[in-house]
């Protein structure tokens, strides 16, 4: 995905996995990354079956870690501020 300004937005990776015998399906499968419009990495979530699944970090502008978190199914089920 892309910002107006044409500037990358984000980076979703997607499998495809088998949902039945004969059908396939593309889900997203791996760790996503976001950026800010200016092209510094604000965050980095892992996916599993289309879910945020894992330990997280957002980061500033200048690239320190600001927050880490963990999700589970989707949902955030821990999360620490950085200072």
């Amino acid at each position: 995905y892309y910002y107006d300004n044409g500037a990358l937005k984000s980076i979703i990776p997607y499998q495809e996995k088998r949902i039945s015998k004969s059908n396939w399906q593309k889900v997203k499968e791996g760790v996503g990354l976001w950026y800010y419009e200016t092209g510094e990495l604000k965050s980095m979530i892992p996916y599993k079956d289309n879910k945020f699944n894992g330990e997280y970090k957002r980061y500033t502008k200048q690239g320190k870690v600001r927050e880490i978190g963990v999700y589970k199914d989707g949902k955030v089920v821990s999360k620490r501020k950085i200072q």
